[in-house]
């Protein structure tokens, strides 16, 4: 499927995948690939949760390929 926009109601219906680092049994994450939703091909686009106190990795670098990550802080707030 090749699509230029995706809703807040699609991305919510996408399945998630839960990932444990191999070796950091800390770095436990969920991950959302748009990329496959959408139809990207040689570039990776994933939605990444991660809960408090966890890790999302180890610490490693790449030698062919780039890594981009866009943190976002998501924050609930109670109204008094």
């Amino acid at each position: 499927m090749d699509k230029c926009l995706i809703t807040h109601e699609e991305i919510d219906a996408l399945p998630s995948i839960s990932k444990t680092h191999f070796l950091n049994d800390n770095a436990q994450r969920t991950n959302k690939s748009l990329g496959d939703f959408t139809g990207l091909s040689g570039f990776g686009f994933h939605i990444i949760e991660v809960e408090p106190g966890r890790a999302s990795t180890e610490f490693h670098k790449h030698y062919h390929e780039d890594e981009c990550v866009c943190a976002r802080r998501q924050c609930h707030r109670t109204n008094w």
